[in-house]
């Protein structure tokens, strides 16, 4: 048992993060205050944390690889579930955009440059099915203007 400096509770050493300059090998904080205490923290200092997540990402990009290998690994069985699960409810809609990529390839369609919507040119375009039972009759939009889209058809739909 030891007591949180901070709330002054009695709690397992459980209930405390590990931290190698201590004698017992354990912060003098529990974790509940702590997590507190790192919440104000960045609230009050969150454009300058989000710097440096930033910075520390771009610095360290196998950092980043070796998390996401971990992160697979331990969810490996969950992330082929659902990958299945999603190949099962959207089939109609995974056939109409293999069925487009297959006629560019073949020189059937060309990929639109600019935004049928907002006529930008120069920018990544995507097809938008506004029919799945008619694979090849796409809308070739910009990005944001493909998620607005897709916005308010979800939200007619609700």
């Amino acid at each position: 048992m030891k007591a949180c400096t901070k709330c002054g509770e009695r709690k397992t050493l459980a209930e405390f993060y590990r931290c190698k300059y201590t004698l017992d090998g354990r912060r003098s904080q529990c974790s509940s205050c702590t997590k507190e205490e790192q919440g104000q923290y960045y609230l009050k200092n969150a454009s300058g944390c989000r710097e440096y997540a930033r910075e520390y990402r771009r610095k360290r990009p196998e950092k980043r690889t070796d998390c996401q290998r971990r992160s697979y690994k331990k969810h490996r069985q969950k992330i082929l579930q659902e990958a299945a699960d999603y190949r099962k409810t959207h089939r109609k809609e995974i056939l109409a955009r293999r069925a487009v990529e297959l006629a560019i390839l073949r020189g059937e369609m060309t990929r639109g440059t600019t935004c049928g919507r907002c006529q930008v040119g120069g920018v990544a375009i995507a097809g938008h099915h506004v029919d799945y039972g008619e694979p090849l009759e796409v809308q070739w939009l910009c990005y944001p203007c493909h998620g607005l889209l897709h916005r308010i058809v979800d939200k007619e739909g609700e």
